[in-house]
């Protein structure tokens, strides 16, 4: 049976900005290109999730998971706590 993994993906990139406030900006707003880029970005696996209530980060029970069938939602391959 598939089971529900929260991770964290991070990357190093490098940006051209005025201060650390616009370096922010530049690198959300470039976010999606700089994870192509990356061809070994470093990846932690943090914990499985049993309830939805072990969901961090705005993962609710609506959303879908990466590496799903794309229509089942986590609230239908998770129990709640409640």
């Amino acid at each position: 049976m598939t089971k529900i993994f929260e991770v964290r993906i991070a990357m190093y990139a490098v940006v051209a900005a005025d201060n650390e406030n616009h370096a922010y900006e530049v690198a959300r707003r470039n976010a999606s290109p700089i994870l192509s880029d990356d061809g070994n970005p470093y990846i932690d696996v943090l914990c499985e999730a049993k309830t939805l209530q072990d969901l961090g980060h705005g993962w609710n029970g609506d959303c879908l998971p990466y590496g799903g069938d794309g229509k089942t939602t986590l609230s239908k391959l998770l129990k709640s706590n409640a």
